[in-house]
């Protein structure tokens, strides 16, 4: 399994339901994509960090999200950073 960790910093007043609910409209997006294995989102809202995970059952999946994926341009100071690890351990009960 493989994962992408997205991370990105923002005023902690665009924490909005509105921006929570494009990341879930992107997630679902993810979710159609073949390989895609589940996401975990997490925010911090005092100080405007989020963190975006998404799991992939292999590293061609992952590959072929990252071509299919559409953001904004890079660059910007509130650009993400976007890292991509293989999963040694997952411990995901339901």
């Amino acid at each position: 399994m493989h994962a992408r960790v997205t991370r990105i910093t923002t005023d902690p007043a665009e924490l909005t339901d509105d921006m929570l609910g494009f990341r879930a409209a992107v997630i679902g997006q993810a979710a159609a994509s073949p390989g895609y294995r589940g996401a975990i989102d997490l925010i911090d809202r005092e100080t405007g960090r989020a963190i975006a995970i998404t799991l992939w059952a292999t590293e061609a999946d992952l590959k072929a999200s990252e071509r299919a994926r559409k953001g904004p341009p890079g660059g910007g100071p509130n650009s993400p950073s976007v890292e991509t690890y293989e999963v040694v351990l997952r411990d995901l009960p339901a």
